[in-house]
């Protein structure tokens, strides 16, 4: 016989790795608050993930905001044309010191004025002259790991995360045929839904449901030779 081979996660359920032998996970881990905040700390924190476009920040001092995982974050292009992404959270008293997208000389602080230069460095403190055991050099803005694929910005906010390209493997070969680098924004849409990440990501990662969901997709393409691989990352 052969062995069973089977994984115990948070001691609360475990499961077979033989994909024949697959199960749906208990359903508490698509509705329980503390697994979400479980996943955003240990999943989306600790990954790469796409927050805008390369065409946003050319020119130095043009900039974007956006969030990971509730994270405000900052992606400029520095004086030095140097592309940084840090923490859109004022070091004083968590106001944060940019919004929307545009192009700026620095960022201000709207609560007390703290200002930041492009690179996130800590410039201006209004009105705190003669403070002791504080210095502007050390409370600069924490800075992201930030990198660029096929004119896409990722960052992510684990400093010990693998780089981006080891995360995509051999990606870039694979959608060459795409020529995506080419590609320029047409429009945007966004649509928020009701549910656990989860649930979406399941739908979208299988195939079993187009020829009877999406009848005019099935005709378009060979549901028969429709794969599913997986990659370490």
């Amino acid at each position: 016989m052969k062995e069973i081979r089977r994984t115990t996660v948070n001691d609360k359920f475990s499961f077979d790795e033989r994909l024949e032998f697959a199960e749906t996970i208990p359903s508490r881990c698509y509705i329980a608050p503390d697994i979400f905040e479980q996943e955003k700390s240990k999943v989306f924190l600790r990954t790469w993930q796409l927050v805008g476009r390369a065409a946003q920040v050319v020119e130095p001092g043009e900039y974007f905001t956006a969030a990971v995982a509730d994270e405000p974050v900052i992606v400029a292009r520095g004086n030095d044309s140097v592309l940084r992404s840090f923490s859109n959270v004022c070091r004083h008293r968590a106001g944060q010191v940019a919004e929307g997208s545009g192009k700026r000389k620095s960022f201000q602080c709207l609560y007390h004025g703290w200002t930041y230069a492009l690179d996130g460095r800590l410039t201006g403190t209004p009105e705190f002259g003669g403070v002791q055991c504080f210095e502007k050099e050390t409370n600069a803005l924490p800075q992201f790991k930030v990198d660029v694929w096929n004119g896409l910005i990722f960052v992510n906010l684990d400093s010990e995360a693998p780089p981006l390209a080891e995360v995509f493997g051999d990606l870039t070969t694979r959608v060459r045929h795409a020529r995506m680098e080419g590609m320029r924004l047409a429009t945007r849409k966004d649509w928020y839904i009701d549910c656990n990440w989860k649930v979406y990501v399941d739908n979208y990662l299988e195939g079993y449901h187009i020829p009877y969901a999406h009848p005019s997709l099935n005709r378009a393409i060979d549901y028969a030779e429709y794969r599913t691989e997986t990659f370490p990352y």
